[in-house]
C-alpha cells in the first residue's frame, strides 16, 4: 500500500512517536510510507496515489486545526481509508468520532495491528521508532534530535487531572531499552541525549531500577563523555539513499562543508578545498558531486576535525514524584547522567511541601545539582499557593546552592478543547497576568532571588500588586516605569480598597464597564488604552 502519515500542522516540541511507529510497522510489510504536516497540496496527493491516511492527534486544545485536518483529507480519500489515533483522538472519542463520520478513530495504546483492518496482530506500540520520516518534511522539532523512549507504561497513582489514567491505563514494563537504542544507532545514527518518556519511573522496585540502569549504562550512558556527534555532512551520506530524504539535509551538508573551509590551515589543501566549494556551487545535481567527491572530502575532514567526546544525558522528561522518592531509589538513578532532574511540585499543603523539600534535598545529596521542575497552576490552588511554591524552590537553591529552573504549567480539563477554563480561585485576570510574566521568562522562573522579586513580587502583596498590572506593564515594565505610567498607577492602586480591587477585577472582563466608584474608574483607564505603539517606540 501507499501509506500517508500526517501530523496537524500546530506547534509541538516532540515528534511524533506513533507515526514513527506506525511507519516501522507498514515498511516492515513493505509498504511505501510518506510523512506530511498540515495539509498536503492536491497535486502531491494525487501523485502518491495514496490508499491510506494516519492522522495523529495531539492536546484537545487543538481540536480545531485537526478537526480541519481530518476533512480536509476526508475530500482526498474515502474517509473509511483514514485513520486516527493519538492523545486527543482517546480522551474525546464520541466527539470525534461524530464529527468525522466514516474515519476510524483509535483509542488507547496500538496494541495490536489487527484494529487497522489488516490480518496482523503486531503490537505496534513496541516497534523502534523510524527517524527518517523526520528528514521528509520542513518542520524542526525542537527535540527532534534525541532517543525518544520508554521504560515504563501508566502510572498507578490515578490523579483525577491527569490523562495518563485514560491513555495508559496499566502500569508495565515496555520493549528492551537497549534493543530500542541499538535500532536507533545502526539505522540512523546516534543521538547524543536520551528523552525518556516515562510517567512514573519510581514506582519500579530497586532491583528494577538498578536493571534499568545497567542497562542504559552499557549503551553509553554514563558519566564519562563518549558521544562523537556526527556532522550535517556525514548524516547526509548516511540517509542519502532514503527515497524520501528532504533537500534540507542536503542543505544542511552543503552549508556544513562551506563553514569547514575556515579550519582548513594548510595552503595547498586551501586551495584544493576552494576548487572543491566553487565546483560544488556550480554542480547542476549537487548531491550526486558531493558522493563522487566523498574521499576528497573525508581526508580532509578527518584531518582537520579535532572533535572531542561530549557527555551524555538523561532526561526523564515527564518528572518525578517527589513522595516516592527515597535515598536508596535516587542514589541507583543517580549513576546516570541525568540532567536536569524533574520533580513536580503540584500542591501546597504541608505533605506536599515536606515531600517536595524532602525529594530536593535526597537527590543533592545523591550528587544532582541541576533541577528543571512543573508547577501545575489554575487547578485547586490558589494564586498565592503558587507564589508560595515559587518562593521555596528559590529559598531551596539558595541554602543548597543548586539550580532550580521552575516550569509554572497552567491546568485544563482534558476534555475542554480551547484553553479559556479558569480555576475556583483564578481569575481570568490573573491567569493573563501569569501568562504576561511567563512570556517574558520565556516560562522559565530561574533562581536567584532579584529575578524572582522582581517577576513575582517579594511579598505577597507585591505579587497581588503585579497580577492586577496591566498587560503591557508587566511585559515592558522597565519602559513603562521609565514613562512614569506604572508610578501613576500605582497612586491609585495604593489607594484603593479590597472590595475596589474586587470591583477591579471583575470590570476587566466586562466590555465597556461602568462604575461609580472614582478609584475603580480612574484605575480602569489604564487598561482601556492603546500601548502598542508606546511599546515599539
Amino acid at each position: 500500500m501507499n501509506i500517508l502519515l500526517v501530523e496537524p500542522d500546530y506547534k509541538n516540541k516532540y515528534p511524533p512517536m506513533g507515526l514513527m511507529k506506525i511507519s516501522t510497522f507498514h515498511k516492515q510489510r513493505n509498504d511505501v510510507v510518506t510523512f506530511y504536516k498540515g495539509k498536503m497540496p492536491d497535486a502531491q496527493f494525487a501523485e502518491l496515489n495514496i490508499e491510506r491516511v494516519y492522522i495523529t492527534t495531539l492536546f484537545t486544545f487543538y481540536y480545531k486545526k485537526t478537526l480541519e485536518t481530518i476533512k480536509y483529507y476526508s475530500k482526498k480519500i474515502n474517509p473509511a481509508h483514514i485513520y486516527v489515533g493519538g492523545i486527543m483522538a482517546t480522551l474525546l472519542t464520541e466527539k470525534l468520532q461524530q464529527d468525522v463520520g466514516e474515519c476510524h478513530v483509535l483509542t488507547g495504546l496500538l496494541t495490536d495491528a489487527s484494529v487497522l483492518e489488516i490480518e496482523d496482530y503486531t503490537n505496534v506500540d513496541t516497534l523502534p521508532l523510524d527517524y527518517s520520516i523526520l528528514d521528509e518534511i520542513e518542520y524542526d522539532y525542537p527535540a527532534g534530535d534525541n532517543y525518544f523512549s520508554y521504560t515504563t507504561r501508566g502510572c498507578p497513582n490515578r490523579c483525577a487531572f491527569c490523562a495518563v489514567p485514560i491513555l495508559e491505563p496499566t502500569y508495565q514494563f515496555t520493549n528492551n531499552i537497549r534493543t530500542q537504542i541499538s535500532n536507533v544507532n545502526e539505522h540512523f545514527g546516534g543521538k547524543r541525549n536520551l528523552l525518556l518518556l516515562d510517567n512514573n519511573i519510581f514506582n519500579l522496585s530497586a532491583q528494577e531500577m538498578q536493571g534499568l540502569v545497567r542497562d542504559l549504562q552499557e549503551v553509553g550512558f554514563t558519566r564519562e563523555p563518549t558521544f562523537i556527534r556526527q556532522s550535517p555532512y556525514e548524516q547526509y551520506i548516511n540517509k542519502v539513499n532514503n527515497p524520501h530524504l528532504h533537500p534540507k539535509v542536503l542543505s544542511r551538508a552543503i552549508a556544513y562543508l562551506k563553514e569547514f573551509e575556515g579550519k582548513i590551515k594548510h595552503p595547498k589543501d586551501q586551495q584544493a578545498y576552494r576548487d572543491f566549494l566553487t565546483q560544488l556551487s556550480e554542480a547542476d545535481n549537487k548531491g550526486q558531486y558531493i558522493e563522487e567527491r566523498q574521499k576528497f572530502i573525508n581526508e580532509i575532514l578527518q584531518h582537520y576535525s579535532h572533535t572531542k567526546p561530549l557527555k551524555r544525558y538523561v532526561d526523564f522528561n515527564q518528572g518525578l514524584e517527589a513522595a516516592r522518592i527515597t535515598m536508596e531509589k535516587m542514589s541507583i538513578l543517580a549513576q546516570l547522567p541525568l540532567n536536569p532532574v524533574r520533580i513536580a511540585f503540584d500542591h501546597y499543603n504541608p505533605q506536599a511541601v515536606e515531600n517536595y523539600c524532602r525529594a530536593i534535598r535526597i537527590a543533592h545529596q545523591c550528587g544532582i545539582n541541576n533541577f528543571s521542575n512543573y508547577m501545575l497552576y489554575n487547578l485547586d490552588d490558589t494564586p498565592d499557593a503558587l507564589w508560595y511554591r515559587l518562593k521555596i524552590n528559590i529559598e531551596l537553591a539558595k541554602e543548597l546552592h543548586i539550580s532550580i529552573f521552575s516550569f509554572p504549567m497552567k491546568y485544563m480539563p482534558i476534555t475542554e478543547t480551547d484553553r479559556c477554563y479558569i480555576g475556583m480561585h483564578w481569575n481570568k485576570k490573573y491567569l493573563q497576568a501569569i501568562t504576561a510574566i511567563l512570556l517574558v521568562t520565556k516560562g522559565v522562573v530561574a533562581q536567584g532571588e532579584d529575578f524572582f522579586n522582581r517577576a513575582f513580587g517579594s511579598t505577597i502583596e507585591d505579587f497581588h500588586r503585579i497580577l492586577l498590572l496591566p498587560r503591557d506593564f508587566i511585559i515592558y515594565r522597565n519602559y513603562y516605569e521609565e514613562q512614569g505610567l506604572t508610578q501613576q498607577w500605582d497612586e491609585i492602586y495604593q489607594k484603593m480598597t479590597a472590595k475596589e480591587k474586587e470591583e477591579l477585577i471583575y470590570g476587566l472582563t466586562e466590555v465597556n464597564y461602568h462604575t461609580q466608584n472614582e478609584n475603580v474608574h480612574q484605575i480602569i483607564q489604564f487598561y482601556q488604552r492603546d500601548y502598542n505603539y508606546i511599546a515599539r517606540g
